[in-house]
């Protein structure tokens, strides 16, 4: 099972990145460039990465065999398997590229926001909240 779990996430990543490649097949599309699995240019930020006159978009793309949801406290701490949260991969990413132009982040994922606080640990929103208040 482990390798067809794998197989799935890479499915998944390869359709998302088949998806970019026609938008550039596109007539009258502005992109300039596709990057994939492009370490070097985006450390944890690689999976697609496009580049148009004057910005580029990193993806990093996530699949997930469970139907689990993405909260404000398991994207800002390490899961137990990683010494570095999501958050700190993404920002590390960031603070890699190449920054001579506009960029942006995305995070694309099977996995939804949830809408889980808590209060105890300082989490007053969720991560459902934060995106439509505040994104």
């Amino acid at each position: 099972m482990i390798g067809s779990v794998s197989q799935a996430a890479f499915f998944y990543q390869n359709n998302i990145a088949a998806f970019k490649v026609l938008e550039l097949l596109d007539f009258g599309s502005s992109i300039k460039k596709i990057y994939l699995e492009n370490y070097d240019k985006g450390k944890h930020i690689d999976d697609v990465i496009i580049e148009y006159p004057n910005f580029t978009r990193y993806y990093q793309i996530k699949w997930s065999l469970n139907d689990d949801v993405y909260t404000v406290h398991n994207l800002i701490n390490p899961q137990s398997d990683k010494s570095k949260s999501l958050v700190q991969e993404l920002a590390e990413g960031y603070a890699s590229c190449d920054r001579k132009k506009d960029s942006e982040i995305i995070l694309y994922s099977t996995k939804k926001a949830g809408n889980q606080k808590q209060p105890k640990k300082d989490i007053n929103n969720s991560l459902n909240e934060l995106i439509n208040n505040i994104h």
